[in-house]
């Protein structure tokens, strides 16, 4: 009878991982994906001002700005801030020869035109619940969750200069989380009822500007990653 060895069981997983990497004899190679937005012969943008229809009156701003720090992050694009001279509203309606008269006064080969649409924070603070620590578990306690919430919505169009048309819209949505974990010290742990609703503490809004910032953020990053290319691995046979 065949004893089986250790070392074989840790060994075949990394003969199959090795097999799906390289394939029955090819080899996989890392290839460049064209990005999303037709960006041949754009090098210059015009990020205009963004309109807001949300009920945030701020929220408009802080995703043009954080549009602008990603790709001057990024790089390949020269921006024009001029173009926040020229509001959303009074273009969102303009003929392609508009546009194609204003590229080259702004000297840009492509407008950038976004609208904040919906923001929506939530600060909850979830049902207790008891813990136990110690290597018996000879303590315990009771802690509430407390989960902030943020989400924030955009629509964006890309227009070329050239043609005057646009090339590219995009709706996307971000979202930010943010969690606290608040001890219950005047509930003894030792109890199995949970605490009273009023000894739940009171939801704070600490976590609030984290969790919209990456809101924002989350919500930019989906619409401008569509200008760079990106990449995977495909497998070539020998």
């Amino acid at each position: 009878m065949e004893v089986e060895r250790p070392w074989r069981r840790r060994i075949f997983p990394v003969l199959i991982l090795l097999l799906l990497l390289t394939g029955c004899g090819g080899e996989r190679v890392r290839v460049e994906v064209p990005p999303k937005v037709p960006t041949e012969g754009i090098e210059t943008i015009a990020i205009l001002e963004f309109a807001n229809e949300s009920e945030d009156p701020g929220l408009a701003r802080e995703m043009e700005l954080a549009l602008m720090d990603y790709f001057r992050d990024r790089g390949q694009f020269t921006l024009v801030e001029g173009g926040r001279l020229q509001s959303y509203r009074s273009l969102r309606t303009s003929s392609p020869s508009r546009f194609q008269q204003l590229g080259a006064d702004l000297g840009v080969d492509a407008f950038i035109i976004a609208s904040a649409t919906y923001y929506l924070e939530d600060v909850d603070v979830e049902p207790p619940r008891r813990y136990t620590s110690g290597p018996k578990g000879e303590h315990s306690y009771w802690v509430s969750r407390q989960v902030t919430t943020v989400i924030a919505k955009m629509v964006a169009r890309v227009v070329d200069a050239q043609s005057g048309m646009i090339i590219y819209s995009k709706g996307t949505e971000g979202r930010g989380e943010k969690y606290q974990n608040i001890r219950l010290p005047d509930w003894p742990g030792s109890s199995c009822e949970p605490p009273p609703f009023f000894l739940l503490p009171r939801p704070n809004r600490t976590d609030v500007y984290a969790a919209r910032r990456d809101a924002i953020r989350s919500a930019v990053v989906s619409f401008a990653q569509d200008f760079y290319p990106t990449y995977k691995y495909v497998r070539v046979e020998d």
